[in-house]
Formats: structure tokens, sequence, C-alpha cells
């Protein structure tokens, strides 16, 4: 018998400057985290005329962007913390790329954003070396379920934890680790990325 799964995207919508999202998928039964990014990530047709989109593309190539993120996630965090309780988390962690390595730019806005809310950080997942197979959620899902082990389990514990990545496309990533943090003890979890990705041209204005 074939199972078929009904899409469920992530509900989001731009509010204060940034895009703000609930994201869930049937693949995490009652789980939904709360997520916001600062702008959308268009895809490569339009990197040449999105300066956003270009830096991280740059970033994912290792160069490291950081100063220039600074003062969008900022603003993210000032604009819905009374929305996502920034103010209240204990921790502050990075989802590792599929090498199992963290690019320079998402680290240091680790650092600016722990520093920011005088709250530690520390990475707290190991990662299987794995090949994307695919961009559709299922592929996703399958490529990335089981894949993520908690290696600082003391230190998620009763936590709630803000956990940032560059560009999220599906949620799968940040829905299978939030879904072993709380499993694995953690309060709540929330989440900010450096871009969105949507398959739409930017508006003219930005152009």
């Amino acid at each position: 018998m074939v199972i078929v799964r009904p899409i469920v995207r992530p509900e989001e919508h731009e509010e204060k400057g940034c895009i703000r999202s609930a994201i869930k998928d049937d693949f995490y039964p009652g789980l939904k985290i709360q997520a916001v990014t600062p702008r959308w990530y268009y895809k490569k047709t339009y990197h040449e005329r999105d300066e956003y989109s270009r830096k991280i593309l740059q970033s994912k190539k290792g160069i490291d962007e950081s100063e220039y993120f600074k003062s969008y996630t900022e603003k993210c965090i000032v604009a819905f913390d009374e929305e996502m309780g920034f103010s209240s988390v204990d921790l502050v962690t990075l989802i590792p790329n599929s090498d199992c390595k963290y690019y320079r730019t998402i680290t240091e806005i680790v650092k600016f954003v722990s520093s920011k809310l005088n709250k530690k950080s520390h990475l707290v997942f190991n990662r299987e070396h794995g090949q994307r197979t695919g961009s559709h959620r299922e592929d996703r899902y399958k490529d990335l379920h089981g894949k993520f082990k908690i290696i600082n389990q003391d230190q998620i514990k009763g936590k709630k934890i803000l956990l940032i990545d560059d560009i999220r496309t599906s949620g799968i990533s940040i829905l299978e680790c939030a879904d072993i943090l709380l499993k694995e003890g953690a309060k709540e979890v929330i989440s900010l990325s450096l871009g969105t990705n949507t398959s739409n041209e930017p508006p003219k204005e930005r152009a």
C-alpha cells in the first residue's frame, strides 16, 4: 500500500519587516516550531539581482559574511522578542551541514546572537555524513532522519534553545533537530535562519 502524505508547508507571512513562520510537517506529528527570518533567499536565477541572496551564497562557499547579517538578525530578535521570547532563551546553537561542518558566517552569527542575549552557546549536534538526494520534502526527510545525534546532552536538559541555520527551505532539518532536542529533554525550541528559500522572483524594487 502506498501512503500519500499531504503537502504541509510552513505557515509564513511577512511581519515587522521579517518573515514569521510556524514550521510543521506531517512527518513530525504534533510538532510546530516558531521561526523567524530576516529576508527571502532567492534562487540562483536571481542571485545577481539580490544582494542578500548573494551574500548567503558566498557564506555557503566559506566566505565570512557575518558582519553583513548582524543587523538583520538583531532586527528579528528585537522585533519578535515578545512573541517568541528570545530573551528567555537558555542556549544558542546551530545545525551542522552535511559534512558535519559549520560555516564561519553561521558560527560568528551564533556568537553575536548569544552575546546580544547574554546567553551561552554550545555545539550540541553531531551529524552523519551524507549526500542530498533531492529537494522534495520526502527526499529531505529520508536524507536527514536519524542522522543527528546529541553530543552535549547535559547542556540541553530543561533548556529553551534557539536553533540557528543559514537557509530554510522545507524546514525538515529544523524539525528533525528540534524533535531530537525535545525528546532528549529540551523544554522548548525556536529557530532563526538567515534566509527563507523561495522560487519567486524578487520585486522589481529589489532588483
